[in-house]
């Protein structure tokens, strides 16, 4: 919930400086940022079925890579770490590449 609160706010990058690390709002953030990590660094290395994670999970894994983007380029400049969250971007870039299709045309 925490998470859907800020994404309604629309600027989730305020969340991303070093004063905000203990807030409810960047905390949510960082678990929803970690998740898509794991499973874009498994799917990466095929120990997941990538095709069947885009089936069931496309827009949000777009829609969230787009709201979350912002905050994850902030908090790379703020760690000096370019690689941080590069497999979730990997993930998003790869369904935005490919969209999904409809089944029935």
């Amino acid at each position: 919930m925490v998470y859907a609160n800020a994404k309604k706010a629309d600027n989730l990058a305020k969340w991303a400086s070093k004063e905000q690390a203990s807030s409810p709002e960047a905390k949510a953030i960082l678990l929803i940022l970690n998740d898509y990590e794991f499973v874009a660094a498994a799917m990466r290395d095929k120990a997941f079925n990538l095709c069947l994670y885009k089936r069931m999970r496309y827009s949000v894994v777009v829609n969230d890579w787009d709201a979350l983007r912002a905050f994850v380029h902030e908090k790379r400049q703020e760690v000096r770490r370019k690689t941080l969250f590069q497999e979730f971007e990997w993930m998003a870039n790869k369904f935005k590449k490919k969209p999904l299709k409809n089944d029935h045309d």
